[in-house]
């Protein structure tokens, strides 16, 4: 195994590093793989990000700012009339 890993699990299989033979390097393995080049990072990302970030900015951040404006779906208001903020539930009793 050329990995630091001593023990390696592979479905069933427990591989451990002490019991399999050398490994001894023939070249540089690397030099024969093409890297694929056919994709950019910033390609992919053109294609995706432009129309979420749009779609975040222009739908779901002015829905939740005017939510909090105009309603408190969390009830977080301080009300000092009150004992307690505790909510019984009706279903349950």
């Amino acid at each position: 195994m050329r990995t630091n890993i001593d023990l390696l699990a592979l479905g069933n299989f427990l591989l451990n590093k002490a019991d399999q033979p050398a490994w001894h390097e023939q070249g540089n393995w690397r030099t024969g793989i093409a890297l694929d080049r056919s994709t950019t990072t910033r390609d992919v990302r053109t294609d995706h990000e432009i129309p979420v970030v749009l779609v975040y900015f222009l739908v779901i951040l002015p829905i939740g700012i005017l939510s909090r404006v105009f309603r408190d779906p969390l009830h977080l208001e301080l009300r000092p009339e009150l004992s307690t903020y505790w909510i019984s539930d009706k279903r349950r009793a």
